[in-house]
């Protein structure tokens, strides 16, 4: 068991290091951003005349955008952007 926690303390050390793994990270977190709250954003404030204008009627969308509603939106992205 010790081998186990020294090597996984090894890698989290090894990781934290890498400028690749940090850049990874903040893009994950923008994609996240923009296309669960931005495109919502968008489509909220113009009414749905967008092209990429959502069925949701506003108060759902204005229900997506509050605080209350970020764990279960960036969680419903990390699938998509963090699995790719």
């Amino acid at each position: 068991m010790n081998t186990l926690i020294a090597g996984t303390r090894a890698e989290l050390q090894r990781l934290r290091t890498w400028p690749t793994m940090w850049v990874l990270l903040a893009s994950w977190i923008v994609l996240n951003l923009v296309f669960l709250y931005v495109f919502d954003y968008i489509t909220f404030r113009t009414g749905g005349t967008t092209g990429m204008s959502s069925t949701a009627p506003a108060e759902v969308l204005l229900d997506r955008m509050l605080p209350d509603a970020v764990p279960s939106v960036f969680t419903q992205g990390m699938a998509m952007f963090g699995g790719a």
